[in-house]
C-alpha cells in the first residue's frame, strides 16, 4: 500500500509537469548545494533529514490517534500527509509563490527523482521508530521522548 501512495504522488507530480530527473542531464546520489539550481534535483539534499523528523512526528501522531490499528496501518496513514504534502509543494501555485517571494527564480520545484526519495526517507523514519519502539517497549508518551528513545538504540547497536 505504501508503494501506491508513493506510484500515485510520483504519477501526480508527472501530471503537474514535474521533471522526472534534473534537467542537468545527469543524477547524483547527495547534492549539498542549497542555493544552486540543482538543489532539490538530485536523489538527496539537505532537505532529505526533514522529512525523517516529519516521519517520526507523524507516525506517533498516527500511533495516538490510530492505536488500534496494526503498525503497517498506521504507516499508511502517516505517509499520506506527507505525500500530498509533495504534492502540494511541488504545485504550479506553491512554486509561483515561492519564486515571486524570493530571489530563486530558477526554482522550478523538486524533481520526481528527489521527491519520491523524501518520501522513502520518511517511511524509512517510520520503520526505524516502531522497530526502536518493539526494541524497547517504549510507550513513546510524547513526542519529545522521540530523541531519547533514538539516541539510546543508537548507543546500543
Amino acid at each position: 500500500m505504501i508503494a501506491v501512495v508513493l506510484g500515485i504522488a510520483g504519477f501526480a507530480e508527472y501530471v503537474m509537469g514535474r521533471l522526472v530527473m534534473c534537467k542537468c542531464g545527469y543524477i547524483k546520489l547527495w547534492h549539498g548545494v542549497v542555493y544552486s539550481s540543482e538543489n532539490s534535483q538530485h536523489i538527496s539534499d539537505w532537505y532529505s533529514f526533514s522529512h525523517i523528523i516529519h516521519g517520526f512526528i507523524f507516525y506517533w501522531l498516527a500511533q495516538k490517534l490510530f492505536s488500534s490499528l496494526s503498525w503497517k496501518a498506521r504507516m499508511v496513514i502517516a505517509v499520506i500527509p506527507e505525500a500530498l504534502w509533495e504534492m502540494w509543494e511541488n504545485s504550479a501555485f506553491i512554486i509561483n509563490r515561492y519564486r515571486s517571494a524570493t530571489i530563486s527564480l530558477d526554482y522550478y520545484g523538486d524533481s520526481i527523482i528527489n521527491s519520491i526519495d523524501l518520501l522513502r526517507n520518511y517511511v524509512c523514519a517510520t520503520i526505524i521508530i516502531f522497530r526502536l519502539q518493539t526494541t524497547h517497549h517504549s510507550s513513546m508518551n510524547t513526542p519529545y521522548s522521540l530523541p531519547r528513545v533514538s539516541l539510546f538504540s543508537l548507543e546500543k547497536l
